[in-house]
């Protein structure tokens, strides 16, 4: 059964990577059901798939169901302590959290341990514990390890990082994420 799960995952992830999210977002619902008959709610395969789920639900832009699925996720992957999968979940939310207008959530997530960059298309390797990023020097509220990312990335975040550092947003005001 498990072996069945981890084989839908992966299928949906090829889906997913070639942009058919609603055909990978069946089978990664699939293979969470799986999993969690596999392995128990609170496991490293279900937070695989969490993760996974919320992360194709933030590509179909349903954000509150990609948080639900991420915090999951981050429940257990927290009890593992900072490791790369917790990082890759906390800035997942934090560009849902973003998307959801809730800045001051989005600066929660990516402040609450080592962090990963935001571009999501980077493909240098994660720092190591202890090692730092740059926050964008309007907001602070997001993490690059170069200025080629921040630039790549800024079509996205200008947005966000506008609002942010003009200090629009009030904690009255935020979507708890």
């Amino acid at each position: 059964m498990l072996m069945e799960a981890i084989d839908l995952n992966n299928t949906a992830q090829s889906l997913s990577q070639s942009g058919r999210h609603q055909d990978a977002l069946k089978l990664f619902q699939e293979a969470l059901r799986l999993k969690i008959k596999a392995c128990g709610t609170h496991s490293k395969q279900a937070a695989l798939s969490y993760n996974a789920l919320g992360e194709c639900y933030m590509e179909l832009h349903q954000y509150d169901l990609a948080r639900t699925n991420l915090e999951a996720a981050l429940a257990f992957r927290q009890t593992e302590g900072e490791t790369l999968d917790t990082r890759v979940t906390r800035e997942n939310l934090g560009r849902v959290c973003e998307e959801m207008g809730d800045l001051h959530g989005a600066r929660e997530h990516r402040n609450n341990g080592t962090n990963l960059c935001a571009n999501n298309t980077c493909m240098d390797e994660p720092p190591e514990n202890g090692l730092r990023l740059f926050s964008c020097s309007r907001c602070k509220a997001i993490y690059y390890c170069c200025k080629d990312c921040q630039k790549e990335d800024w079509k996205r975040h200008k947005v966000y990082c506008k609002v942010l550092s003009a200090g629009i947003t009030t904690n009255d005001e935020q979507v708890n994420c």
